[in-house]
């Protein structure tokens, strides 16, 4: 009986196997899009982020890939965030959580909480502060999981920030001390300045005046260091209400007026909303009510046209107090009612949300107490047919055992010829590989004495003969001086030379891989190139400069043969090269609008077989997508050792 059941389930697995179905995801080009996209959402170019980002959709739609999908869901998030289309960027998160939900890889874990992160942000700007601080807890030990510092140092900022902005200094303190830490041990001057001034406003909310100046003087000294920058603007805002709680009001006011310049230089709604409140707490201190109704009212204003829940109710709060306190009691109980409501239109929202939740939970339950009770009832229902299958399997038994000894035997045979098969393939697989590592061998080979050759050369150009012609260069330069026109000529033809054997030499061995690595190489050529009439374009994106040097001459030989092929055969009008790291992978593509070729009927010349030889000594993949009249699309993926 056990050998026929196994053989059932031997039949099963081979046809289940024979009906999966190959994909091959794109993910280069897809990562790629969705780098782009990033790129100019931090250049604040929303629109095009959206291009690149619908265009990254509509590859991981056609090859069914769910982490591209939830890559492209984050950064339409970051994308409807920036345009303040608040309700689009929640289901634009919420749709890569739920992509990334059952990911177990780090990048999904990492996606996963990262649209965890903005998610929070989103929720609070929607007027949910609860919600939005348990999102932003839940988020934290996904980060020290996955050992993001970065991404957890920004978490640990924004808690204390909602603590700080909640009133509650006190549970903002261990977050912040955190975020200060890691500020510290990074060592950028901006994310240091950034942490100080939160500090300082923890302080002063605590009154404790003599860390609040400490730490503000600690932002100042980071600021100098920077120059120009739009923090100027923060540590303004909260230096004056730190002067004014010293009862320095003149110096406060002063100091508002700096944060006021420093922001229309670099405009900020949230650094506007800060200054308006810093401007009602230093009028309020002061005495100067009309001043801080002023203020009050700039931020009920822009709260209501900006549809922000927590500046609205903020303001209305501080308009009756300071009403009241002018002696403007109509007034004052006018911006009271309209402070009830709204906060009583808040709570609600807030209890319908949690409500929601509490329904899910309990839908959830229901389901999976039902999917109990139905699992139950079919396993007692299998039990039974197993029996009855069992009683009738012993009666055939004695009738089918000469046919299954009969079949085994069959199948013993039939499994020793496979194995024979399978040992011979994989002895021919294993003669192929070691072939084809022979031949990497042979080609690296060649390629390392070619590189030695041209670094030998660039030395003798460079040395010896460049040595000589700038010899005859300082000779000819005073005969130019003394002898007129002709000597003149032949000390620019002499200069032209000189300047033609660097290039030569530079050619040869690059001098800037070594001293500034490959993306600065990378742009120093494609300069060269663009100072030569060629319409090229270059896009390098997080290279490291860590990279090993040979792997480096090796990345730029490729690049350089790449754009060596489609000047001298595409006939292009335009260049497009693409470098970017993520991780231990280096993203290469090299794509023009020239005449095009079959790539299926390609045959490897020299150019080619040279890519093709240093991609596979660095364990990397080539794709070549070209049509005739269509241009061409080299894409190149190469593991760092």
């Amino acid at each position: 009986m056990r050998i026929f059941i196994f053989l059932l389930l031997l039949l099963a697995g081979e046809i289940a196997f024979a009906r999966r179905p190959y994909q091959a995801p794109d993910t280069a080009r897809i990562r790629r899009l969705c780098d782009t996209a990033e790129y100019y959402l931090k250049n604040n170019q929303p629109d095009s982020a959206r291009r690149y980002a619908q265009a990254a959709n509509m590859f991981a739609q056609q090859q069914k890939y769910e982490y591209g999908l939830a890559r492209v869901s984050y950064v339409m998030g970051k994308v409807y965030t920036r345009r303040n289309e608040l309700d689009s960027a929640s289901a634009a998160y919420e749709k890569a959580r739920d992509l990334t939900g059952k990911d177990s890889s780090y990048q999904g874990k990492r996606l996963y909480a990262l649209a965890t992160g903005n998610l929070s942000t989103v929720l609070g700007k929607k007027g949910f502060p609860d919600k939005e601080l348990q999102m932003l807890l839940s988020a934290i030990p996904l980060f020290e999981s996955l050992k993001d510092s970065a991404a957890l140092s920004v978490s640990m900022y924004n808690i204390a920030s909602k603590f700080i902005n909640a009133g509650q200094p006190l549970k903002a303190y261990p977050y912040l001390m955190k975020n200060i830490a890691l500020a510290v041990r990074k060592g950028q001057p901006e994310s240091k300045a950034y942490s100080f001034i939160t500090a300082g406003t923890l302080f002063l909310q605590l009154d404790s005046l003599e860390s609040a100046g400490h730490y503000l003087s600690l932002a100042a000294h980071e600021l100098r260091q920077i120059g120009q920058s739009k923090l100027w603007g923060a540590l303004y805002t909260y230096m004056a209400v730190y002067k004014s709680k010293k009862g320095a009001f003149k110096e406060a006011e002063q100091l508002c007026r700096q944060a006021e310049d420093t922001i229309a230089r670099y405009p900020d709604k949230n650094d506007a909303y800060n200054l308006l409140t810093a401007k009602v707490k230093v009028y309020t201190a002061a005495k100067k009510y009309r001043q801080a109704i002023a203020a009050a009212t700039g931020i009920y204003n822009q709260a209501r046209k900006d549809n922000s829940a927590y500046f609205h109710l903020s303001s209305l709060k501080d308009l009756y107090e300071l009403e009241n306190k002018a002696g403007h009691l109509q007034a004052s109980f006018n911006y009271l009612e309209q402070y009830v409501a709204l906060k009583d239109s808040l709570d609600q929202r807030q209890m319908k949300l949690n409500l929601n939740d509490l329904e899910q939970r309990y839908q959830v339950n229901e389901k999976q107490r039902s999917i109990l009770e139905l699992t139950n009832q079919n396993n007692e229902q299998k039990l039974a047919l197993q029996q009855s299958r069992f009683r009738q399997l012993v009666y055939l038994f004695i009738l089918t055992a000469a046919g299954l000894l009969l079949l085994l035997l069959f199948i013993t045979l039939r499994t020793r010829q496979r194995i024979s098969r399978q040992q011979q393939q994989l002895l021919e697989q294993e003669l192929a590989r070691v072939q084809q590592e022979k031949q990497i061998e042979n080609y690296v080979s060649m390629l390392n004495g070619q590189e030695q050759e041209r670094s030998r050369l660039a030395r003798e150009l460079h040395d010896g003969l460049g040595g000589k012609l700038s010899a005859i260069y300082l000779h000819l330069s005073k005969l130019s001086a003394e002898s007129g026109d002709v000597w003149s000529r032949l000390h620019g033809q002499l200069a032209d030379s000189m300047k033609e054997l660097r290039h030569i030499a530079r050619n040869l061995t690059p001098e800037t891989l070594s001293r500034y690595g490959l993306a600065e190489t990378l742009k120093d050529y494609c300069q060269t190139l663009k100072d030569a009439g060629i319409n090229i374009i270059l896009q390098v994106f997080n290279i490291s400069t860590d990279i090993p040097y040979p792997t480096q001459l090796m990345l730029y030989r490729i690049v350089q043969e790449a754009i060596t092929n489609a000047i001298r055969h595409a006939n292009a009008n335009r260049i497009l090269v693409q470098c970017s790291q993520q991780d231990n992978i280096v993203y290469i593509t090299v794509e023009d609008d020239g005449r095009g070729f079959d790539a299926g009927s390609i045959t490897a010349g020299n150019g080619l077989a040279n890519i093709k030889a240093r991609i596979n000594h660095l364990n990397g993949q080539l794709e070549i997508r070209s049509f005739p009249g269509t241009g061409t699309i080299i894409n190149i993926e190469c593991k760092l050792p």
